[in-house]
């Protein structure tokens, strides 16, 4: 009788065992997706955030155009929504269009890209100007003649 009982014990701490694995690897497995799926959804937000930034550098960059008559040059760069370029032929029109350089870096810390006129994007050159993120990856075009996803 006494043996039964000691079985009994060692089966039950054997079996426990075994529980506690399925329910970690159970564990491991749900977290798993989880972290893929906030992976996923973060990525997705920092797109939608570069699409927007680059929306509003477009604004920025007709007011500017509407006040100097055009839009910057590539080598003014999208600094002359910031800082007053010295090329300008009427600087006193020139009145500041984003408050600092901060709107200037994608939500992935490099700067947006920019050119006028448009020579190096083929899918843009029909543009005067172009705005764009490189991504995460540096390779991920985001720009300003794309849709917005």
């Amino acid at each position: 009788m006494q043996n039964n009982r000691q079985n009994r014990r060692h089966d039950r701490r054997g079996l426990t065992m075994v529980e506690i694995m399925i329910v970690l690897v159970i564990l491991v497995a749900v977290g798993g997706v989880a972290v893929m799926t906030f992976v996923g959804q973060r990525q997705t937000a920092m797109e939608r955030t570069a699409k927007a930034n680059i929306n509003t550098l477009e604004t920025a960059i007709r007011l500017f155009e509407v006040d100097i008559g055009r839009p910057p040059t590539t080598e003014e760069g999208l600094d002359a929504l910031v800082t007053r370029p010295s090329t300008l032929s009427n600087p006193d029109a020139w009145i500041g269009y984003l408050d600092d350089r901060r709107g200037l870096t994608d939500p992935w810390g490099n700067p947006y890209r920019y050119e006028s006129p448009v020579r190096s994007i083929p899918e843009a050159q029909d543009r005067r100007y172009a705005i764009w993120s490189v991504g995460a990856d540096g390779q991920s075009i985001i720009g300003s003649w794309m849709a917005v996803r």
